[in-house]
C-alpha cells in the first residue's frame, strides 16, 4: 500500500538537491515542480503539450484517467514558471513539456532516491485540501469521478481545529 502524506520543505529541499545530480536537472527539477503544482499523474504529465496549457486562464486541458478530458486550474504563479520554462527551451505549442517516457521519469527518481512520481499527487492533495477545506475543490482538481473516492482518501488529513474552535463560540 502507498502512503499518502505530505513533505516537509526539507524533504522537498533535499529532493531537488539530488535531481541537481541527474543527467539533465532543469527538466526533472520542473518535473518535481510540475508534481507538486498540480497532483497530475506522471502518465497525464507525459503526455502534455505545450497547447494544453492555456496562460490567459491558468489552466491545463488534459487527457486524464479512463480517456477523459480535464481542466485543471494551476495558480499564476505556476503558470509563469511553466511559460518561462517553455520559452527558454524555444517549446513549439505541439511539442510534448515532458519529452521522456513514465517509466524514465519513474526511473530517474527511483535512481536517485526520490519517491515515487504519485507520491506528490498524495502530497498535493493533502496540502490543497488543508489550505482550502473544500472536499468538493479536491474532488474537482484529482478529477475524481466520485466525490466518496477523494473523502475515503483523503478526508481524514483534514485539520479541524478551526472548527472546534468555532463550535466553542456556539
Amino acid at each position: 500500500m502507498k502512503v499518502k502524506r505530505q513533505f516537509s520543505q526539507d524533504e522537498i529541499f533535499e529532493f531537488r538537491n539530488k535531481l541537481l545530480k541527474t543527467k539533465r536537472p532543469e527538466e526533472n527539477i520542473f518535473l518535481l515542480d510540475f508534481l507538486l503544482n498540480t497532483g497530475m499523474r506522471i502518465s497525464e504529465i507525459s503526455n502534455l503539450k505545450v497547447e494544453n496549457v492555456n496562460f490567459q486562464n491558468y489552466n491545463i486541458q488534459f487527457l486524464g484517467k479512463g480517456d477523459k478530458i480535464r481542466h485543471l486550474r494551476i495558480s499564476k504563479k505556476f503558470t509563469l514558471n511553466i511559460s518561462i520554462y517553455v520559452n527558454h527551451r524555444k517549446m513549439f505549442p505541439n511539442d510534448l513539456i515532458f519529452p521522456k517516457s513514465t517509466r524514465n521519469y519513474q526511473f530517474i527518481f527511483e535512481n536517485v532516491g526520490i519517491p515515487a512520481p504519485h507520491g506528490f499527487r498524495h502530497h498535493y492533495a493533502i496540502t490543497i485540501l488543508q489550505k482550502t477545506k473544500n472536499i468538493k475543490y479536491l474532488q474537482s482538481q484529482l478529477g475524481h469521478a466520485s466525490i466518496n473516492t477523494t473523502a475515503k482518501f483523503y478526508l481524514s488529513f483534514m485539520d479541524f481545529d478551526q472548527e472546534n474552535e468555532k463550535l466553542e463560540e456556539l
